[in-house]
C-alpha cells in the first residue's frame, strides 16, 4: 500500500477543499436547526455556535497548514541535480538544487547554505527561477538566481529567521 504517495498535490489540495467545503455545510445546517429550535434560550445557543465555528475555523487552518508542510516537506526531500560551491572565504558552502522543473516556465529549486567548518545548516531558500545560478558576493551574500526576487538572495552571517526555520524539518 503506498499511502498517499500515489497522490499529487493537486488532487490532494482538492480533495482537502472538498473535504472542507462538506464539514462547514453540514455545520450550517445545523447550526441553523439548532438557532431555531426553540425560542428559550436563543441567545445562549448562538453563542455556543460561534464558539463552535471559532474552533472549527481555528482547525480547518491549523489542519490546512499541517498538510501544506507536510507536502513542501515531501518536495524538499527530493531534491536533485545539486550543485555544491564553497565562499572566497571558505567559511560558507551553498547549495543549490532542483525540486521540480516545469518545462517553458519558471522551475522550482532549493538554495541551502552550510557552515563550512562543521557542515551545519544555516538557511535554507525555495524559490522560482528560470535562470538558477549559484554565486557569491564576497562573505556578504549568496545569491541562487540571476534576476527574479529576492526570495533567492541569503545575507550572511544569515538572520535569526533564517537559522530558526532551517531547523524545521
Amino acid at each position: 500500500m503506498m499511502g498517499m504517495q500515489g497522490y499529487s498535490e493537486g488532487m490532494m489540495v482538492f480533495y482537502a477543499l472538498v473535504l472542507i467545503a462538506l464539514v462547514v455545510l453540514v455545520s450550517f445546517v445545523r447550526s441553523v436547526v439548532i438557532i431555531f429550535s426553540q425560542s428559550t434560550g436563543r441567545a445562549a445557543r448562538c453563542r455556543h455556535i460561534g464558539a463552535l465555528w471559532a474552533r472549527r475555523i481555528a482547525s480547518a487552518a491549523v489542519l490546512w497548514i499541517i498538510v501544506n508542510y507536510w507536502i513542501s516537506a515531501d518536495l524538499r526531500s527530493k531534491a536533485r541535480d545539486c550543485s555544491k560551491t564553497s565562499s572566497d572565504g571558505g567559511r560558507y558552502t551553498a547549495e543549490l538544487c532542483l525540486l521540480r522543473w516545469n518545462p517553458g516556465g519558471d522551475s522550482d529549486y532549493i538554495g541551502r547554505v552550510y557552515n563550512a567548518k562543521d557542515g551545519e545548516l544555516l538557511a535554507e531558500r525555495t524559490f522560482r527561477t528560470p535562470v538558477p545560478e549559484l554565486s557569491w558576493w564576497k562573505d556578504e551574500n549568496v545569491s541562487f538566481s540571476r534576476g527574479g526576487d529576492d526570495s533567492s538572495l541569503v545575507t550572511l552571517p544569515p538572520t535569526l529567521y533564517d537559522r530558526l526555520l532551517a531547523q524545521i524539518p
